[in-house]
């Protein structure tokens, strides 16, 4: 056991993907197995394996992407979670909107998500409060300084009773070797679906505040009190320590020192609060507006929004997300495609948000939000949600090159099982629109492929 210790705890890795796999690996070797007791937790009365004290060293966190052949990563989920961190955002229908309605588990009043709203924690734990350009000051100032330090969980957490206890307890900055090295400290980590989120957020946060400070991104120290797996993930998860990594050509671009990044990134937290927002109305006929160079957003040049090259890929992500989930136009779906960029688009073409198993908790496909609620349209989303679970199941079984659903063979599917979204408001008030049956769906797969 000794052995065993000693190996995790100098668990050296070159990127996310790395980090992601052999983490998984080293719970299911050598976790301990333990049942939560019921509690208001999202693992009451779970069955899990668990490493306490779980150490990562990733040596090249600025490397965020997952390229696992056995699991998807939502791009653009991943930069609305960002985007939400980084507005010191606490309201649950902002970040509903992206990932659905399981989202709700970590709310006590419905409208806030008190602890994972790390950003609200970070950049407004009280009034005037912004310990992130507290740490930014401290290490332009002192570059040897030992408090750059942020706090997300707080005394009262220790205490309260609470569904969303934050899992984050606090984060340190150095600057070494010129170079910033951070580390991230967490109280709890769900290893299968949050941490590769968590690296990738945290990462990018660490690459703002070298950006802004004047230094080079270095190491990512990634220590978890608790990292686990849920029993019902054991599976999926040993297909992902087993499976092949692909698109290895791939790499995150650098961030650029200038223009500074916390600008841009307040930019791009308007422009998507906006582009939210007007979601419901977005179609072929105005998406231009939402692609010039220069958006304006209200009136006066003080709205007119201009991003720069590395931060106006996240804002054609997020536009992708919503067109997608929203219109189903595949005129302005390809306009915004046409203005992604590799290696964004690499990525999305390869793993193309390819529908993941249940477990994974994506939620990109089928849900219709906005100004009506999930309640008006229960009908049409019972019957998108059979079609992706149908669409998962099909995805998880051994297929051959070329037989996965991936995003744009949803569509097709979509619109030939379920019609036109234009269409849905009336099927839902006839309430006329049932689960989709296996059958059916196989049918249409099978013409989808040309399969007879």
């Amino acid at each position: 056991m000794e052995t065993e210790e000693k190996k995790i705890a100098t668990n050296q890795v070159e990127d996310a993907n790395q980090a992601y796999k052999s983490t998984l690996k080293d719970i299911l070797t050598i976790g301990s197995e333990i049942r939560a007791a019921e509690s208001l937790s999202v693992g009451s009365n779970k069955k899990f394996k668990e490493i306490l004290n779980y150490n990562l060293i990733i040596k090249n966190p600025t490397q965020r992407l997952l390229t696992n052949s056995s699991r998807g990563f939502n791009l653009p989920g991943a930069i609305a979670r960002f985007v939400w961190m980084m507005a010191a955002n606490n309201r649950l229908a902002d970040i509903e909107f992206y990932w659905g309605l399981k989202v709700s588990k970590f709310t006590d009043d419905g409208y806030t998500v008190p602890g994972s709203s790390y950003g609200a924690r970070m950049f407004n734990a009280s009034p005037g409060l912004d310990q992130i350009e507290a740490v930014i000051k401290r290490l332009k100032e002192d570059p040897s300084t030992r408090r750059a330090a942020v706090s997300i969980y707080h005394p009262i957490d220790a205490i309260r009773p609470s569904k969303d206890i934050p899992c984050t307890f606090g984060i340190f900055y150095h600057v070494r070797d010129n170079k910033l090295i951070s580390t991230v400290v967490m109280r709890s980590n769900n290893a299968f679906i949050l941490l590769p989120y968590n690296i990738f957020e945290f990462s990018l946060l660490a690459e703002i505040i070298a950006k802004e400070v004047g230094v080079e991104m270095g190491s990512m120290y990634y220590n978890a009190l608790s990292m686990h797996i849920y029993e019902d993930n054991y599976e999926i998860s040993q297909k992902i320590v087993d499976g092949k990594d692909e698109l290895n050509d791939i790499h995150f671009p650098p961030m650029p020192f200038t223009p500074k990044p916390m600008e841009e990134v307040k930019k791009l937290i308007r422009l998507e609060a906006q582009i939210r927002h007007v979601s419901a109305g977005l179609n072929n006929s105005n998406i231009n507006e939402w692609l010039k160079d220069t958006i304006i957003i209200g009136k006066g040049e003080e709205n007119e929004i201009q991003l720069s090259e590395y931060w106006k890929q996240f804002y054609y992500l997020l536009l992708y997300f919503i067109v997608s989930k929203k219109t189903a136009d595949k005129d302005a779906l390809k306009k915004v495609t046409d203005l992604i960029s590799d290696p964004y688009k690499k990525y999305l073409d390869a793993e193309d948000l390819k529908i993941m198993p249940k477990a994974t908790q994506q939620d990109l496909f089928g849900n219709i939000t906005g100004n009506a609620s999930y309640a008006d349209f229960s009908h049409v989303t019972r019957k998108l949600n059979s079609l992706e679970a149908l669409c998962s199941e099909y995805n998880t079984g051994e297929k051959e090159i070329g037989k996965k659903i991936d995003f744009p063979k949803y569509l097709i599917l979509r619109e030939k099982v379920v019609g036109n979204l234009n269409e849905f408001r009336n099927i839902a008030a006839r309430g006329d629109a049932p689960e989709i049956t296996k059958e059916d769906f196989l049918k249409s797969v099978n013409e989808l492929f040309g399969d007879k």
